[in-house]
């Protein structure tokens, strides 16, 4: 994928599902200043497909699994932006 269709990816999902969470931008300066188009899609699909749980978009953290409460397996690796971080109530 190159920037321009990115580019139109992203402007789609950004309509379509109008996204509340983070849309980080890239470490380009002046023209090339623009939003991180991979990691923005990323996040806005698992937004939109989060199924009541909230995200913890933040890829320093280690992805967790726990069962009734209780931890069951930790990844060694970090997997940007996919943890989910609990259900919602309600």
């Amino acid at each position: 994928m190159n920037a321009q269709t990115a580019a139109q990816l992203f402007q789609q999902l950004l309509e379509k599902h109008n996204p509340r969470c983070l849309l980080p931008m890239n470490k380009q300066k002046e023209d090339k200043k623009n939003y991180a188009y991979f990691t923005c899609i990323i996040n806005i699909l698992i937004e939109a497909n989060s199924q009541g749980y909230t995200v913890n978009y933040d890829p320093r953290l280690l992805t967790s699994f726990t069962h009734q409460g209780l931890p069951v397996r930790t990844l060694s690796r970090r997997v940007d932006g996919a943890q989910r971080s609990s259900r919602l109530s309600g």
